[in-house]
């Protein structure tokens, strides 16, 4: 069976490389579009290749995890407005 990493269990370093992926990542998406090269995601992030690649394999499983992050925070925010209700109906 296999071993996922989570966020807890990986090394300091490598939490630290992801987070600087992902926010370069971020970055040039929003303002460059999803065409933007892997490797311009690489030199934003300040990153070596293969450490790139060990995070993310494809520009689909990046892809996948800038999504993820989006919906949560997203979900964060739609919890606190219900959690105020005369908010949460300006919505609705």
């Amino acid at each position: 069976m296999p071993v996922f990493e989570t966020d807890k269990t990986r090394r300091a370093d490598a939490r630290k490389s992801r987070k600087l992926i992902l926010d370069a990542a971020r970055v040039l998406f929003r303002h460059t579009g999803s065409k933007v090269s892997l490797e311009s995601v690489i030199q934003a992030a300040g990153v070596g290749r293969a450490t790139f690649f060990r995070h993310f394999p494809n520009r689909e499983q990046l892809m996948i995890e800038l999504v993820s992050e989006a919906l949560d925070e997203l979900v964060t925010k739609v919890q606190a407005l219900s959690a105020q209700p005369d908010l949460f109906e300006l919505f609705l």
